[in-house]
């Protein structure tokens, strides 16, 4: 590595980039976690809506005979185990909470995108820069909060991390030559 490779990784601008590259990075991560909780949910909808009695499901000349009567008896179990923990699972609150999360990691970005526009344009890591990082700072801080009470699911973190390496290189950043 030259000095101007190790000067470049000390630059304060990185903190921008790095960011940049965390909200990316959340917003893959939460993104997926979402999907998974409204394809769970859906699903849970669907199972429910499908075991009551009235519903076309319950109809079919399937359940009639010996086998169809017992996996009709598994079926109508399964959803009773569902709609027993529906409210304890919380999947609601879970998948608002997600959404919100996507959503502020997306403007969050976006707000990053800019100022590393501007970091480009004006070829300088000035005050006014700062400034602003600060306040996407102060936004970063408030979805940390939100994140509280959320499971950790390190394999799908691991894979978002991969994509971001592959989407936000390194050699995408501009680096000023002042400090």
């Amino acid at each position: 590595m030259s000095d101007k490779d190790l000067r470049n990784l000390q630059h304060p601008v990185w903190n921008v980039y790095d960011q940049l590259r965390t909200s990316r990075l959340n917003i893959l991560y939460y993104s997926a976690k979402l999907k998974f909780a409204e394809r769970l949910q859906l699903i849970m909808q669907l199972i429910l809506a499908a075991a009551v009695p009235s519903s076309a499901v319950a109809g079919f000349k399937i359940w009639d005979f010996w086998l169809g009567q017992y996996a009709w008896e598994i079926f109508v179990s399964l959803s009773s185990f569902i709609a027993f923990i529906q409210p304890f699972i919380g999947l609601q609150k879970k998948i608002k909470k997600l959404d919100e999360l996507v959503v502020g990691y997306k403007i969050l970005y976006f707000d990053l995108i800019d100022i590393k526009h501007k970091i480009e344009n004006d070829q300088k890591y000035a005050t006014t820069h700062k400034k602003v990082f600060k306040a996407a700072l102060d936004r970063r801080k408030k979805l940390e909060i939100k994140e509280t009470g959320l499971w950790e699911n390190n394999s799908l973190r691991k894979k978002c991390q991969e994509i971001v390496k592959n989407e936000l290189p390194a050699k995408y950043f501009y680096i000023p030559e002042e400090v």
